[in-house]
């Protein structure tokens, strides 16, 4: 089973990472063992739903 990483996406992309979490977003990504997972942040901060790319938690 492999160990998910999640990190808040763009405010304007769920594909694209948030620009403060980019050096160690684009780390983790060369480890293989690694599921790495965007959520929209400001959403669940604001009591929506986890919504998250790729969408993992279906």
């Amino acid at each position: 089973m492999k160990t998910k990483i999640l990190y808040p996406s763009d405010y304007f992309d769920i594909k694209s990472v948030d620009a403060n979490y980019n050096n160690e977003y684009e780390t983790a990504c060369k480890f293989p063992e690694f599921d790495i997972i965007l959520y929209n942040y400001d959403e669940f901060v604001s009591g929506g739903a986890l919504k998250t790319y790729p969408n993992f938690f279906v």
